[in-house]
């Protein structure tokens, strides 16, 4: 005896089958074209070299260690030469401890040099940690929004920016995400976006949506549009990745992107995010002041893989020396493609993990976790989530000019209608100041929560060395 299928079954097999080809033939499209076409396009027209750089990571990101760190030494040395010549900052400290160029020929040699602080450079810039030999033109200014309490003004190379993209591009191509696949980033405040940036994001499928006055409700209609979005990645603080997944468990909503990435600030608990989305998660750690994309880790582990190509990443203990494997310290980083404005020993204010342990084959070192920047957030009367990033953000955006007036800051809630922020300023504090303080907190944190202004002569670290931007023992 024959079966036959019912025709409409059959029918339904036909659609099914011609739509899914149609699906892949269409992102094979889209994807063919950003990065055979969109990509190089943009790289003739920027006059760039991002494409062949990519290319080198490719091939280097599996050499030997001890291969790749030579070529990190031979930069060192030219770096270090170089800032000597012509950066009177870095000449000064030299001469002060008696020590010439050659004296720092291995990354073991860089203990020799003290560590350069935020503090230090916002004392000499521009005049004196700006390269003299470099045009204007070769420079672009930049500032960070202080999510780790210490914002910063300073001037980034229109070189390093190559590296930096190419940099970006080796990380995603880790986390399996190919150029024109569906990208949206969380976080953050809005800005706006020049109309150039915003034809290239609708070109690459990008998409930026910003959290920063997103309420419990607001979240859940985030997660509804992101559901019907469908990215192949989602990317952004650490502490909204981690509440969206909260809220996708809790309510039921399906997400399932190829991957998650977080950055900005160390993710609580990967589980959590992973059991949500059903993807792999990549943590990120990046520094702006370095043009980002530093280290993330691959789809083997947790640890992190530092690009020895762009930086040097030293984990130090008390005295400034490296720390032993598995041992908590402070991240201390030398940019070596930013000859404008050179960062050498730089502290940006980060804890992390000596050492690490994955097994890709990969040559580049490995840190194993980045632990200096705390998901820790405030909580508004009305249910929203500030995290040390937002608020750094809206403190130093460039509508609030505070970068001038403060070194340091701190906001503590230990009730639920009371905050106290503590600040470090720069020079004397008038009324005038105070009263603007009060008025942009307000604006941000709405009605509902009493806020307590303190000027202080500095802000210690915890215990544990970590410098605190938020601490609340409230709980979410």
């Amino acid at each position: 005896m024959i079966s036959h299928r019912p025709e409409s079954l059959t029918h339904a097999l036909k659609s099914g089958a011609v739509y899914l080809g149609v699906y892949i033939l269409r992102r094979l499209v889209i994807n063919a074209f950003v990065s055979k076409a969109l990509l190089p396009a943009i790289e003739l027209v920027e006059r760039r070299h991002f494409l062949s750089i990519l290319d080198w990571y490719h091939k280097c990101q599996y050499m030997p260690y001890e291969e790749l760190k030579a070529r990190q030494e031979e930069k060192l040395r030219q770096l270090i030469h170089y800032a000597y010549l012509n950066v009177p900052f870095y000449r000064d400290k030299f001469n002060a401890l008696g020590l010439k160029p050659e004296d720092i020929r291995t990354i073991e040699d860089l203990s020799k040099l003290p560590i350069t602080t935020k503090l230090e450079i916002r004392q000499n810039f521009p005049d004196r940690i700006v390269a003299e030999n470099i045009p204007a033109g070769r420079r672009y200014l930049e500032r960070t929004s202080g999510s780790t309490g210490t914002p910063l003004v300073f001037y980034l190379d229109k070189a390093s920016w190559d590296y930096a993209r190419a940099s970006c591009l080796l990380f995603l191509q880790w986390a399996n995400i190919n150029p024109g696949e569906r990208f949206v980033w969380v976080g953050g405040r809005h800005v706006k976006i020049p109309i150039k940036t915003r034809i290239s994001y609708l070109l690459q499928r990008k998409s930026r949506i910003p959290t920063i006055d997103l309420t419990v409700q607001d979240m859940c209609t985030l997660l509804q549009r992101l559901a019907r979005m469908k990215p192949a990645l989602i990317e952004g603080q650490a502490s909204i990745i981690f509440n969206l997944a909260q809220m996708a468990v809790e309510y039921g909503i399906e997400i399932r992107p190829k991957a998650i990435v977080s950055t900005t600030e160390t993710l609580p608990s990967w589980e959590v995010v992973e059991r949500a989305f059903h993807c792999s998660v990549f943590n990120r750690y990046g520094n702006y002041e370095m043009s980002g994309f530093l280290a993330q880790n691959c789809s083997e582990g947790h640890s992190l893989h530092v690009n020895s190509e762009i930086c040097i990443l030293e984990v130090v203990d008390g005295q400034g020396k490296s720390a032993e494997p598995g041992e908590l310290g402070r991240v201390i980083l030398t940019d070596l493609t930013n000859y404008a404005m050179p960062f050498i020993r730089y502290d940006p204010e980060d804890m992390a993990r000596a050492g690490g342990e994955c097994f890709c084959g990969r040559g580049f070192p490995l840190v194993s976790n980045i632990e200096g920047r705390g998901s820790e957030a405030l909580i508004t009367s009305q249910g929203r989530l500030i995290t040390s990033a937002t608020l750094g953000s809206f403190l130093f955006h460039h509508t609030h000019a505070y970068i001038d007036h403060i070194i340091k800051y701190q906001a503590e809630q230990n009730e639920p209608t009371v905050i106290t922020f503590r600040f470090v300023p720069l020079g004397a504090v008038d009324e005038e100041l105070k009263q603007h303080l009060y008025h942009d907190l307000r604006e941000l944190l709405g009605e509902g929560v009493e806020i307590n202004l303190e000027f202080v002569d500095d802000i210690p670290p915890e215990v544990s060395g970590k410098q605190l931007v938020i601490k609340s023992s409230i709980s979410r």
